[in-house]
């Protein structure tokens, strides 16, 4: 399950005649991260990558919070305030004293949140054990990233740069003794204005299936849906908002013996799961990425890996028409394309994407120095 990452940029053509083709625009070979969460901040205009392990290199690392600013051509460190917590690290680079290694002011490799001069913020130097996976979700009404990672619910706000914990009694693995969920996928239900949570697995339970949760950001609770009908259980599935259809469509996951090829539909008016059966489906494969491009109301999917040897799926793009319930390809790239290549251990090309209001998107991919670690390049689809 180590999905381990790249950065790409594209803006998708899907008209007849184009070529769609890639090119590296910007090599970077200094941030060490793992399986990260990466969304689109609106209110920023910028996509940010957070969470997930950092390389335990004393102060040689980037800061915990980063962004992209297309046109910029390189990471930022999204520090504190500095009128309010002091200057912390440079903007670009490595971030100096900052605390975020174990043997710095967290005292521990151990999961934490703790406040540093006054500025909560997570450890993301504990071993392993910060992996976002898909288990995050940017809600449209606050502009806050939602997190449910070990257990813990929290969020971040990209335009305050705030952390802050949620305390929640009852979660999906609430009762654990040691575990923690991991694998699973969270999508924001703007319908409902409330997450959806799906799949996830390595627990000490009975069950490693916990179904499907949602989570409501104005109450704070944690609720579990019928599991009359719904996906089965799975990893590294996922899952994206149908804006014009107010519906969730998630495709594919791992079940660790075999790959899931399969479609369904939340309904977010009746909160009800539906599977559908298009004539022609994308190949069964996990750590893949779906995106709802606002402009032209479309579901996209990237990537993947799947039993494939050749790990082709990487190579594909495919798109997903609600009304018509057909899945199309957009692109398939062979062997001798450009294209951010996979490098080691089941890792996705595209397993990690966002896309912002102009249907642009960024996406994670993999260039890996190490099975754990990656180093952000940035690719353009043209």
């Amino acid at each position: 399950m180590n999905n381990i990452s790249l950065a790409l940029i594209f803006f998708p053509v899907f008209c007849l005649g184009q070529v769609n083709t890639w090119q590296r625009v910007i090599v970077n070979d200094t941030i060490n991260w793992t399986l990260p969460a990466f969304f689109y901040s609106q209110a920023t205009g910028e996509f940010v990558m957070t969470m997930g392990s950092q390389d335990e290199s004393g102060n040689n690392s980037p800061y915990c919070v980063q962004v992209y600013k297309p046109g910029i051509g390189k990471w930022i460190n999204a520090l504190p305030n500095a009128a309010l917590y002091g200057s912390w690290a440079d903007s670009t680079g490595y971030a100096r004293n900052n605390g975020r290694c174990g043997n710095g002011v967290f005292g521990t490799y151990y999961w934490a949140f703790k406040s540093i001069d006054g500025y909560l913020r997570p450890n993301t130097g504990a071993f392993k054990a910060t992996r976002a996976y898909g288990q995050f979700g940017l809600c449209a009404n606050d502009g806050k990233a939602y997190f449910y990672i070990n257990n813990c619910t929290f969020t971040y706000n990209p335009a305050t740069r705030h952390w802050d914990t949620l305390s929640t009694t009852i979660h999906p693995n609430s009762g654990a003794v040691e575990s923690y969920l991991k694998w699973g996928t969270i999508c924001y239900d703007a319908y409902n204005q409330e997450f959806l949570l799906c799949g996830g697995g390595a627990l000490d339970k009975d069950s490693s299936h916990l179904g499907s949760w949602t989570f409501k950001p104005s109450t704070g609770t944690w609720t579990e849906l019928s599991r009359a009908n719904q996906p089965g259980p799975r990893a590294n599935s996922a899952m994206a908002y149908d804006a014009q259809n107010q519906a969730i469509v998630l495709f594919g996951g791992d079940h660790l013996d075999f790959y899931y090829g399969d479609t369904w539909i939340y309904t977010c008016a009746t909160r009800t799961w539906t599977q559908r059966h298009p004539s022609m489906n994308p190949r069964p494969r996990a750590g893949h990425s779906l995106l709802y491009l606002p402009k032209i109301k479309r579901i996209v999917l990237l990537g993947g890996y799947s039993r494939s040897s050749d790990q082709s799926s990487a190579y594909e793009m495919w798109a997903y028409d609600y009304i018509a319930n057909t899945w199309g390809l957009i692109k398939r790239f062979n062997g001798t394309n450009v294209w951010p290549k996979t490098v080691g251990v089941k890792c996705p090309a595209t397993g990690f994407a966002a896309v912002d209001t102009n249907d642009m998107i960024a996406a994670l991919g993999d260039s890996a120095p190490s099975s754990y670690y990656f180093h952000p390049s940035v690719y353009q689809l043209q």
